[in-house]
């Protein structure tokens, strides 16, 4: 059965997944990522992320599917090393690890908050692949010295299957040091750092095939004909390239995970980095070339849901479970339609993530009454969240000039009432699309452009299903 394969890197699972060329997925699998924490210290282990996609890869072929193309997405700003020679053991930092802060700080002596927005189209945060790779640079520095290039999650795994390297668009907009509206790297940022842009590999678009899968593992695969292998992006920017991509400008994208990032498609030229500064917005470049997404994210959506499960359940977030969420639904239910003085503050400072889970010092919970009991609690936090989206919405709309509709996706979207609360809360249109696995799908599907499967991005999507719900 021939397949188009997508394959996603995220915090938490690695997954591989093979979809028809109508994007109907044929066989999903799933590993559980390893983060290894040592002093204070979250690292990914390339290897471990490498052998366990090659592992499904080879499933995948044992359930007699032929793989036409391979697209890749990932997390992004953590960066990997390649050295001359394999090391048996590459590490690299998490995105949210704060051993950067310092680097940061240094970094934000030497140029304005202003300036750098202007250039990158981003704010000030320690997560950027420049910090990190800085980071390095003055604390592991023969480290350092003996790497070639450094690549993000999704170039990295191209990498190692083809032997070619090449950096995304998407991702070259998360390191820090892309002039934005030129689409090049800025010479005023590489002028203050320790290193210069050599450290980063060539540019390529999404989309476009790196290479092929090198022979040693068709081999282990016991395969006789090439696969192509292309770059997804970053993994919101591909779920909403399979989601929302050419349905017009009135589409307002809601990534809703652990974290939440609610997006809006413009052309890049049409972006005015000024007004989008005073707003609080920040800039990434799109799956498609010329186009752009204005974004704003929390780290704390989902998250917040857990926590307030560990706090008032007392057990790890490791070991919550179905039965646990809808007990909260079922308490929160109670205050579905009555008024709460109860306030949630959470400071919207995301170099204060110290893991994949909010950490329970960063929630503020006032204004709780005697009287209170905790569904009452659970529900002022669901509001919260309702209230945070609506606002970022409000902002998108107002730069925009569209009233738009918004379609959800991800794993939050499965929280029923969540979605009925949020729907009220921002008084717009809020629908859920049913397009299954959309990261991965968007990845597959560029997967399948690279290849020459489609001859462009729009035929790509243009016979995907993206029924959508709306929520009532």
């Amino acid at each position: 059965m021939k397949a188009l394969v997508g394959i996603d890197i995220g915090t938490t699972n690695i997954k591989v997944i093979a979809f028809s060329v109508e994007g109907k997925p044929l066989i999903t699998l799933s590993r559980k990522n390893v983060i290894c924490e040592e002093n204070g210290y979250f690292d990914f282990d390339g290897n471990y992320i490498f052998k366990n996609v090659l592992s499904m890869i080879n499933e995948l072929v044992i359930k007699d599917i032929k793989i036409e193309s391979i697209g890749i997405s990932s997390l992004a700003e953590t960066v990997f090393p390649i050295f001359k020679t394999d090391i048996s053991t590459i590490k690299s930092m998490v995105w949210y690890d704060r051993r950067t802060n310092k680097i940061k700080e240094s970094f934000f002596k030497k140029i304005g908050e202003e300036d750098f927005f202007k250039i990158t189209g981003l704010k000030p945060q320690a997560l950027y692949s420049i910090f990190k790779i800085g980071w390095y640079y003055e604390n592991e520095n023969e480290f350092f010295s003996k790497a070639i290039k450094w690549l993000p999650v999704n170039s990295y795994l191209g990498y190692q299957l083809t032997g070619a390297h090449y950096i995304d668009y998407t991702m070259l907009s998360r390191t820090g040091a892309l002039d934005i509206k030129k689409k090049e790297w800025s010479d005023k940022i590489f002028s203050l750092l320790p290193f210069n842009k050599e450290v980063f590999p060539d540019f390529i678009n999404s989309g476009e095939k790196i290479g092929f899968l090198k022979k040693r593992y068709k081999n282990f695969l016991g395969i006789d004909y090439d696969i192509p292998v292309s770059l997804g992006g970053h993994d919101h920017i591909c779920g909403n390239y399979a989601v929302a991509a050419f349905q017009g400008n009135n589409v307002i994208m809601d990534s809703m995970g652990t974290a939440e990032n609610i997006q809006a498609i413009v052309n890049l030229e049409n972006i005015d980095l000024e007004k989008l500064f005073k707003k609080d917005l920040f800039v990434g470049l799109h799956v498609i070339p010329d186009k752009a997404y204005i974004y704003r994210a929390f780290h704390y959506s989902g998250g917040l849901i857990n926590n307030l499960i560990s706090l008032f359940f007392n057990k790890p977030i490791k070991d919550i479970g179905k039965k646990d969420f809808e007990q909260f639904n079922k308490e929160a239910s109670r205050y579905l339609n009555k008024e709460t003085e109860i306030n949630f503050f959470i400071e919207d400072n995301k170099d204060n993530i110290t893991s994949k889970d909010l950490f329970l010092h960063d929630i503020n919970i006032i204004d709780i009454p005697l009287r209170a009991r905790r569904g009452e609690v659970f529900m002022a936090g669901i509001r919260y969240l309702g209230k945070k989206g609506k606002e970022i919405i409000c902002d998108l709309e107002k730069l925009t000039g569209i009233k738009a509709e918004v379609v959800a996706i991800g794993g939050s979207t499965r929280n029923e009432l969540l979605m009925k609360e949020k729907a009220r809360i921002i008084k717009r249109n809020l629908y859920i699309n049913q397009v299954e696995e959309a990261v991965t799908l968007g990845a597959a599907l560029l997967g399948g452009v690279g290849a020459g499967i489609f001859k462009d991005y729009r035929e790509a999507v243009g016979n995907i299903s993206r029924e959508k719900v709306k929520v009532l």
